[in-house]
């Protein structure tokens, strides 16, 4: 049998195949492995368990590092899809405030109806509360003719949330 010292030097070399931060807590810990299996060749096998760990360790950290950026990049895009719909509803605002002076009672019926399903995200039974005495297809008609209308004045990024929002 090997002693301490050399087990050890055959646990370090293995563990420096790998870049990882390493412990004596940790090498103490595969010591006891090594001396608790008794293999037939325990330099060889020292070396294999502290590559083996190290690889494991290593990989664990990479893991890691790719969930924290996975969640910060989900974050930060989330952040920027509520700024933009946020300068989207306000484009979309200002563009209703300038088309309603002279709209018709049924271009502000429209104009309600893409504000209800873009901006405020009401399904069809909330049109439907709104506007009882109308049918779906009827409701659908305004709707399309109120995209129509506010199209030529609609940046892309309000284009994409009533395009994303108005559908049937």
């Amino acid at each position: 049998m090997l002693s301490v010292r050399e087990i050890r030097s055959a646990l370090l070399r293995g563990i420096s195949t790998v870049p990882v931060d390493v412990s004596d807590s940790e090498i103490e810990t595969l010591h006891c492995v090594v001396e608790k299996n008794r293999p037939g060749n325990p330099f060889h096998y020292a070396f294999v368990i502290g590559r083996n760990w190290a690889v494991s360790k290593r990989r664990k950290e990479d893991r890691a590092a790719r969930r924290r950026q996975a969640e910060m990049l989900a974050a930060e895009e989330t952040r920027l899809r509520k700024e933009a719909h946020e300068r989207a509803v306000a484009e979309f605002e200002n563009i209703v405030a300038d088309l309603w002076p002279n709209a018709t009672e049924v271009q502000r019926h429209s104009i309600e109806l893409v504000k209800m399903s873009a901006v405020d995200g009401c399904n069809d039974d909330a049109c439907r509360e709104r506007f009882s005495d109308t049918t779906k297809n009827q409701r659908y008609q305004w709707k399309r003719r109120g995209i129509k209308l506010l199209w030529p004045h609609a940046s892309l990024e309000l284009r994409q949330l009533i395009g994303r929002r108005c559908q049937r």
